[in-house]
Parts: C-alpha cells; sequence; structure tokens
C-alpha cells in the first residue's frame, strides 16, 4: 500500500486547489452558496501541497468559508468537523504543530476562541499539554485566560519572557564592549541596532503584560534595569504612553524626570512632541476622571480595559503591512511579519513555509529568530540546530552555530568535545554502519562498527529506487532521553507530518508504526483484509502487520517511497530503524547527545576501519534479521549477543527466558521485581 504521492500527482493536485479556491469565489460572487461550499473545502483541504499557500489556507480560505456560512450553514458544520478531528488527534498526544495551527485557526474563524482554552485546561489536567500547544493558545487568547481569572499559563508565559529580555540585554551589553564583528564596524554597528531594537520592541510588550496582570513592581524593576544600560528615546515613549494609558500619573511623571536626566535636548524634544501629539489623550483624561469620581472599578475591570485600549491600538497600527502580507508567500509574509515585530505571526508563517519546502534553511533561520525574540528558548535552540543540520558549511549555518555555541551548553559540549576527540586517547562516541555483509568488522566502544560497502551502483537499496532520496555526505540529528531512561528520541517528519521515533539499531527495516501513529499522521488505514503476522521478542504473540511506502525524513536524510511495517498492537513510540540510515557510518556522541551520518565511501572490499585512538569491537553482522551480534563474558564465559539501542529496557543486558541466564550463570530470585517491556507484537514482562 503506497501512501507516498508522486510528483506529479502533487503538481495535479495543486492546480485542483487553486482552481477550486477560484471556483468557489466566482461561484461565492454569484450568490450560489450551496455550490461553492464543496470546492472551498477542496482548497482548504488540499492547500498544504501549493508552494505559497501556506498563509492564504489558515487564513482567507477558512475565513471565507465562515463568511459563506452565514448564507450557507452547512459550510459551518464542515469547519467543525475538520477541527474536531484536529482536536482528537490533540487529544491523542499529536505534537505536530501544523494541527495546533490549524485547529487554533479553524477556533478562531469559527468564532469560538474560548475552546481553544477550555481544551487546553482539560489537557494540562491530564497533564498532557504539550508545550509549544499552550504557548500557541496563550499568546492568540490572552484576554480570555486574563478574564478567566486563569493565571498560571500567564505566569509562566511572563518569566519566559523576563529571562529572555534578560539574556537580550546581557548580550547587548557584551556586545557595547567587546563586539562580535570586531574587525567589521559597519557589521557591528547593524549587530548592535538590531538587538537594541529587538529589546526596546520587548521591554514595551513585557512592561505592558506586566500591568495588564497588575505585577506593577515587576514592570517597575524591567524598566529600571534596561533603562540603566538602554536609555532610549522610543523606550521612553512606549512605558510613558502605557502608564498614562492606565492613569498613573505619578508613576508616567518620574519617568519622563528620568528622560529629562538621560535623553540629549534633541531627543527629549522629540519625546515631548511624541507624548503630546498622543492619539486619544483626551480620552484618556476623560477615563481618569471617571475613575476617580467611581473609585469602584475592580481590578479585573481595569486589566481589561487596559488591554483593549492597546489590542485597538495595536490592531490599527498593524493593518496595513498584514494586508499587504496576504498576497505573499508564507516565506515572504513571514519577513514582512518579522520586519514590522510581529513575531508570533511571522513564526507561523515560516512554520507554514517549511510545510512547503522542508529544507529552506532560511525559513528555519528566521524561525529561530522569532522564537528567540518572543522568549521561546529551546524552540529557538531546536530551529537553529536545524539550520546547522539542513546547510552546515553556509553563511546561515555558521551564524546559526555561533549563537549556538552561546545559548546550548550542551551543543557548545559537542563541538568542543568533538574538536578535541582527534588528539583524545580514548573517545565516548559509539561508530558503527550497516552493511550487506556477515563479514566481520570491527567498532569502538562496543558498538556497530565501520563495515564498509562492496564496490556497486547504490542506486538501488533492497530493490527500492533512491533517485529520489536526498542522501547528504553528512548529516547530525539530536536526541534526547526519556526519563530516566537511556533509550534515544530523534525528531522526523513522515509524509511532512512531524512524529518522533526511538533509534534502534535493532530494527531491520526503515520504521516500524502502529495503526494509532497512522491515525495521527493523517494516514489512510490499511486494508485488515491484507494483513501479514510477525513476532516480537516481548512475547510469544504474533500481531496483524503491513507493508507501507512513505517519505521519511530524519534530520537532512529524506528517503521517498520507503517501505516502513505498521503493526497492529499499542506502541507508543515509532521505530526508526536500519534500512533508514543504510550506506551511512554513524557516530552516537552521548555526551552532546547527536548522532552524525556519515556517508560510507565505495570500496571493492569490505575493510576495518577503527581508529588508532579507540580501542575495538568484533562483530558479524547477520543477514536474516539484520543483526549485529558481538561477543559478550559474562562470569568468564563468551556468548554471541545483539547490539539493539531499541530494546525498552534500560538493563545492559537483556536475556530470553530462564534457560539463558542459567546458561551464563546468573541466578533470578524468585521476588525480582517484574517491570514491563515492549516490543513488535505489544507488552511483555521481564524481571
Amino acid at each position: 500500500m503506497n501512501a507516498t504521492l508522486s510528483e506529479n500527482d502533487r503538481l495535479e493536485i495543486t492546480q485542483k486547489a487553486k482552481k477550486a479556491f477560484e471556483r468557489g469565489r466566482k461561484l461565492y460572487a454569484e450568490k450560489k452558496y450551496a455550490e461553492a461550499l464543496e470546492p472551498y473545502l477542496y482548497a482548504f483541504d488540499n492547500g498544504h501541497l501549493v508552494p505559497g499557500w501556506e498563509g492564504v489556507r489558515l487564513s482567507y480560505i477558512p475565513a471565507e468559508i465562515a463568511q459563506l456560512a452565514e448564507h450557507h450553514p452547512p459550510a459551518r458544520e464542515a469547519l467543525q468537523v475538520r477541527r474536531n478531528v484536529r482536536e482528537e488527534l490533540i487529544f491523542e498526544g499529536t505534537r505536530d504543530y501544523a494541527i495546533f495551527m490549524e485547529w487554533v485557526a479553524l477556533n478562531d474563524y469559527l468564532k469560538e476562541p474560548e475552546r481553544s482554552v477550555k481544551v487546553t485546561k482539560k489537557l494540562s489536567k491530564k497533564k498532557m499539554l504539550d508545550q509549544d500547544l499552550k504557548e500557541l493558545v496563550v499568546s492568540r487568547n490572552l484576554e480570555l485566560y486574563l478574564e478567566d481569572g486563569e493565571s498560571e499559563l500567564i505566569t509562566d508565559c511572563l518569566n519566559k519572557r523576563g529571562k529572555w529580555l534578560l539574556r537580550t540585554l546581557a548580550q547587548y551589553e557584551s556586545e557595547q564592549f567587546a563586539p562580535y564583528f570586531k574587525e567589521d564596524p559597519e557589521k557591528t554597528k547593524v549587530m548592535q541596532d538590531f538587538i537594541k531594537s529587538n529589546l526596546v520592541t520587548s521591554t514595551i510588550d513585557l512592561y505592558r503584560l506586566l500591568l495588564i496582570t497588575e505585577n506593577e513592581d515587576k514592570a517597575k524593576a524591567v524598566a529600571e534595569r534596561v533603562l540603566e544600560t538602554l536609555p532610549d528615546r522610543d523606550l521612553f515613549a512606549g512605558l510613558i504612553s502605557l502608564e498614562r494609558t492606565q492613569g498613573k500619573k505619578s508613576r508616567a511623571k518620574k519617568l519622563l524626570e528620568n528622560a529629562e536626566k538621560r535623553l540629549s535636548a534633541e531627543d527629549m524634544s522629540w519625546l515631548e512632541t511624541e507624548l503630546t501629539d498622543e492619539p486619544m489623550s483626551k480620552t484618556k483624561q476623560d477615563n481618569q476622571k471617571k475613575e476617580k469620581e467611581k473609585k469602584a472599578k475592580s481590578k479585573k475591570g481595569k486589566s481589561k480595559s487596559l488591554l483593549l485600549s492597546i489590542l485597538i491600538l495595536m490592531s490599527v497600527s498593524a493593518l496595513g503591512p498584514q494586508q499587504a502580507m496576504g498576497a505573499k508567500s508564507g516565506y515572504a509574509a513571514g519577513v514582512d511579519a518579522y520586519r514590522a515585530k510581529n513575531y508570533q505571526q511571522a513564526l507561523t508563517l515560516f512554520y507554514d513555509a517549511l510545510k512547503a519546502n522542508p529544507r529552506d534553511e532560511k525559513s528555519y533561520y528566521y524561525a529561530a529568530l522569532c522564537a528567540h525574540q518572543l522568549g521561546q528558548t529551546q524552540k529557538a535552540i531546536t530551529l537553529y540546530k536545524r539550520v546547522v543540520l539542513v546547510a552546515p558549511g553556509s553563511d546561515l549555518g555558521n551564524k546559526s552555530s555561533a549563537i549556538l555555541m552561546k545559548l546550548d551548553p550542551s551543543y557548545a559540549a559537542s563541538v568542543n568535545a568533538a574538536a578535541a576527540s582527534a588528539s583524545a586517547p580514548h573517545s565516548d562516541a559509539i561508530i558503527g554502519s550497516m552493511s550487506n555483509s556477515s563479514h566481520r568488522a570491527s567498532s569502538s566502544k562496543g558498538a556497530a562498527g565501520n563495515a564498509r560497502r562492496s564496490g556497486g551502483s547504490k542506486s538501488n537499496e533492497s530493490g527500492r529506487s533512491t533517485a529520489r532520496d536526498t542522501m547528504p555526505q553528512q548529516a547530525r540529528v539530536y536526541f534526547k532521553n526519556s526519563g530516566g531512561s537511556t533509550r534515544m528520541l530523534v525528531d522526523g517528519r513522515i509524509n511532512g507530518r512531524s512524529m518522533e521515533m526511538l533509534f534502534d539499531t535493532g530494527a531491520p527495516l526503515a520504521g516500524y508504526f502502529s495503526l494509532s501513529h497512522l491515525k495521527e499522521l493523517g494516514l489512510p488505514q490499511p486494508d485488515r483484509r491484507k494483513a501479514e503476522k510477525i513476532g516480537g521478542s516481548s512475547n510469544s504473540q504474533k500481531v496483524d502487520c503491513w507493508e507501507y511506502k512513505v517519505d521519511m525524513q530524519v534530520g537532512s536524510i529524506v528517503r521517498r517511497g520507503i517501505p516502513i511495517l505498521v503493526l497492529d498492537n499499542d506502541r507508543d513510540t515509532p521505530l526508526l530503524g536500519q534500512e533508514f540510515w543504510k550506506g551511512y557510518t554513524y557516530t552516537i556522541d552521548y555526551g552532546g547527545k547527536s548522532i552524525h551520518f556519515t556517508k560510507d565511501q565505495a570500496s571493492s572490499t569490505y575493510t576495518n576501519t577503527a581508529s588508532s585512538s579507540r580501542y575495538s569491537v568484533p562483530f558479524t553482522f547477520r543477514e536474516q534479521g539484520n543483526r549485529i551480534v558481538v561477543d559478550l563474558e559474562v562470569n568468564g564465559k563468551k556468548f554471541p549477543v545483539m547490539f539493539d539501542t531499541g530494546h525498552t529496557t534500560d538493563a545492559a543486558l537483556a536475556l530470553n527466558g530462564r534457560e539463558q541466564a542459567k546458561l551464563m550463570g546468573i541466578p533470578i530470585p524468585d521476588d525480582a521485581a517484574v517491570t514491563t517491556t515492549s516490543g513488535a507484537s505489544g507488552s511483555g514482562t521481564s524481571r
């Protein structure tokens, strides 16, 4: 069963989607509302395949379908169905940011933004709330959280922005005394101005949010800290304007007095003119009088009033650029939004652009800058790493690497470790590669070794054409460990959808997925009548399975139309197996939490390539099951064992039954703790 679209199919669907959108608009203009629905829905459902439609699909199309619903109610029902499907995936645990954006956008155009908030709260109570989803919903629905008295998420968001602001301020200070581009004054000034502009905008925005949430002491502390280093006229203007909006004359006066001491005569003249000509100043004064007369305005009411005033001003000022962005592609619109300092909107647009072109280093880089500006440091780190992976050695790749050296200690450690490894007597890395032979080879630290392929064409692996694959000479993939586990979880994409996978040296095929994973990815279910059977390592049961072809990407390596195995089991994490990285030598760096893939060089024979600076361990490669087998000495005797990073136990050695333990002289107490393991056929128990 092949779920992969050919290039011709993609082009055909792209053209159909464009024509469908035009037809829907034409029918709506002709007031043929019932007929307009079908082409509109086709455009929405397939718009993710259309280059340049990233922003269109989640703005114009759902907005026009919602408008159509005013004349033809089934249009609203159609949007609700699509919203509900995505909501179901979210409750099932999807981590796909594209699904999050689609769901939030559909709630907005259905005029049900409160649903996003309610679902987020439910997920939080169930401890299922994804951090990216939480931040997306909070940023889009801040006023709803304030009205509901929900402070936990707001506080979390504010704390993160505050930490990011202080780090950026420290960077700005360091740039003043030790410029990064010492030999290039012009570049230095550009960098300093860039950081300064971000600081001013971010400080005003954080100050506004702190006032809204009545964290006045924190707002004051933030302002004093930033103004100490950066007495900027735009910053003073923004802070004073916010205080006046809230009717705090004394605080506004103190800020103005501070400005008189710190600003030049020219800047002070500009500031006074700016504040005198401030829009709505009379309205604010009237509001202050009413507030004094009534003296009964609730804190909640004040917060909402301030928020609405700011939102109105922001909406008016942002209207022009947003309208101009509407006709542009996702990337171009994202750049415009970034330049307009609408970082959250820009981030969404760059994510959309990456759906159309998953290897665009510019979109990754700008997305990283947006996340950085929003104080989403961990997300920024991930995106900067993607730039390095997609475009190593490029200008943007080098810039991202330089930023990562400052932001991410683990990245810096891995880079420094790699630089030192050439002279080190031993290495903590594990090196291995897949070969097509059972010949013996060698490896460092007990891993699969550097066995090389014999000569011949690599255009075909296991009968599959590799002409459309993307196989760079090198690729670095970062992994994380779940809890205290030593298992390596990597981020990948299946048919363009995000999916976390377990790097498994003991899995022969490219991937092992469950039926629930297909549902999460939005892929069609296989025909149960065509199921085969497979067994596993965790129990004696056999389960239904199907071969399924997909486009799979991990890091910058892309395999198109590669077979995976879909199993009828309850496995929580899919496996990434040997067939995916076939043709590569891999190095596992546990210190830097990364796997470095290097393309094998063709040779006429199999060779042992263990470095003299590492001690080597011989292994046997068994073609049946693609098993990497090493000799392990237990209690003075040698036994053949399989090297498997995907086994669900964290024990150094996993045995299949008491008989194996007895042969190795390992006693198993009757009261030994029972643990659960999982494999292809489902779950089992072990001691």
